[in-house]
């Protein structure tokens, strides 16, 4: 596992660079929820995987610490990183969150911060 220093930076680079994308996200409808959860799962884990790309860390170890720094416990954490890399990115919505993702963190790291509507469209 990497150092938590370098955990810690890639969760917080991950933080800023979500807080720009969820800009103004609209609540959706009862229906869509738990979808809507998902994608946006898919969405974080790519963010997580580019960013970690070049660290030595493992996505699955980013985003564990990313949602344990949410408030989950470690079960409910760990049951989410399995199932959006195993489930949600495999079969549901993999394609389009994870290109989405990829596309964020390459103009976030251009010094573009204009990446509001990836995750808008998206959800559309």
């Amino acid at each position: 596992m990497a150092e938590i220093h370098t955990l810690e930076e890639i969760c917080s680079q991950t933080h800023d660079i979500l807080q720009v994308a969820t800009k103004d996200l609209p609540i959706p409808d009862q229906s869509k929820v738990r979808d809507v959860r998902k994608m946006i799962s898919v969405f974080t884990y790519s963010i997580i995987k580019e960013l970690a790309k070049d660290q030595e860390a493992h996505e699955d170890d980013v985003y564990f610490r990313y949602l344990m720094g949410g408030g989950l416990k470690a079960d409910q954490a760990r049951t989410i990183v399995n199932r959006t890399r195993d489930e949600f990115t495999q079969r549901e919505f993999g394609d389009d969150c994870t290109q989405a993702g990829k596309t964020v963190v390459a103009k976030w790291r251009a010094g573009n911060k204009a990446i509001y509507g990836y995750l808008h469209d998206l959800l559309a």
